[in-house]
């Protein structure tokens, strides 16, 4: 049985990308183990319900740049001495540790982002920097590189265009089918009147994805409401906002849910928000999650204008596409969504066309390689 490891800057259970490829690998008989940041105060192997698949979890104390230091040095101690088959580095912070403790192993790097070209950066000329040439340094080591949109492919195959010997491949972050169960009640649990529009905002709690212009739409509309489901650095800074808004008695902040758990809350609302602000090539590039997450659940989506996302929109009628700068038009469009009279099918738009399925055997054919 071959062996793999996956080395992430962040945590398994609730991550959609890393639970589809994990089960993927667990499906075609790969042993996995994932190394990856836990709550728990543990040093042991967790071992999961899924056949040949640990968890070796990591503990993070540190914050900001020795966060970095103290993932490489404990990832050395989940990997070194062990032998794999192929180890993926899931982000550009796990280049460097997969790269230094693991040899004779097939190593790909699941580039999630442009990396150099982040939004968080943006006013961090120095980081923005350094993990450029971090980057361009140790891409150079990996075999194969997967991306998740077409227009990120263009780009860094360009970019690296040196690098003649890089498989590149195009895997989308697109969800595992699955029927929904469970919905919970938001309406009956925060008493919201029938006639009141639920938006819903799920992913890392961040600037410049649109959280501060759903607040400003709720400003406006009094009888309008927003879900935010997830964690992130900027969780209290929005907090802050809405009760500066007048408007935190109409924001449900859930907090992080695990994912096999997350569409229980997505299909409770009534339109799904990816107004994402342009700043940075990689918020320019977005194509996430939650787009084809929000049709899974049968509910339709207000998008920016940006290239991947008009792409799908157009095509496939998910939803409104809006300038992310002009929120009478967010208003606008979020009115047309709410009277639109026809049956919706999104869920079945997603299932016969983004879910993960339909890639996984590329998806395989890569660590097979």
């Amino acid at each position: 049985m071959k062996k793999i490891a996956i080395i992430y800057l962040g945590n398994y259970y609730y991550d959609a990308r890393l639970i589809n490829m994990v089960d993927s690998l667990s499906s075609y008989k790969y042993a996995v183990d994932i190394v990856c940041i836990t709550n728990k105060q543990t040093n042991s192997s967790e071992t999961l319900n899924i056949k040949n698949v640990s968890i070796r979890p990591i503990v993070l104390l540190s914050f900001g740049f020795f966060k970095y230091i103290e993932f490489f040095f404990k990832v050395r101690k989940k990997i070194k001495n062990k032998k794999y088959h192929c180890v993926l580095a899931g982000d550009v912070y796990s280049l460097a540790p997969v790269y230094f403790f693991t040899s004779k192993a097939q190593l790909i790097y699941d580039c999630r982002e442009i990396y150099s070209a982040l939004a968080a950066h943006t006013n961090s000329p120095i980081s923005q920097w350094l993990l450029t040439k971090y980057e361009q340094y140790f891409i150079k080591f990996f075999s194969d590189v997967i991306v998740t949109a077409p227009t990120d492919l263009s780009l860094l195959k360009i970019k690296f265009s040196k690098y003649q010997f890089i498989n590149w491949h195009l895997i989308y972050n697109f969800p595992k089918y699955q029927t929904i169960n469970q919905i919970i009640s938001l309406r009956t649990k925060y008493d919201i009147p029938k006639n009141h529009t639920i938006l819903c905002y799920q992913g890392v709690i961040q600037k410049d994805r649109g959280i501060g212009k759903l607040f400003f739409v709720l400003e406006q509309k009094k009888d309008m409401w927003a879900c935010i489901v997830g964690d992130g650095e900027a969780m209290n800074y929005y907090k802050e906002m809405a009760k500066k808004l007048n408007i935190y008695q109409r924001v449900l902040f859930v907090g992080k849910v695990p994912y096999i758990k997350l569409l229980n809350y997505t299909a409770a609302c009534d339109i799904g928000w990816v107004v994402i602000q342009e700043n940075g090539t990689s918020n320019q590039f977005a194509l996430p999650n939650k787009l084809f997450e929000y049709g899974l659940a049968n509910i339709p989506v207000i998008a920016s204008k940006l290239p991947n996302l008009i792409d799908i929109l157009t095509k496939y009628s998910l939803g409104e596409l809006v300038d992310s700068k002009n929120i009478q038009e967010q208003i606008k469009a979020i009115e047309t969504l709410k009277n639109k009279k026809e049956l919706n099918q999104y869920d079945k738009i997603i299932k016969n066309n983004f879910v993960w399925v339909v890639q996984e055997k590329k998806f395989i054919n890569i660590v097979h390689e």
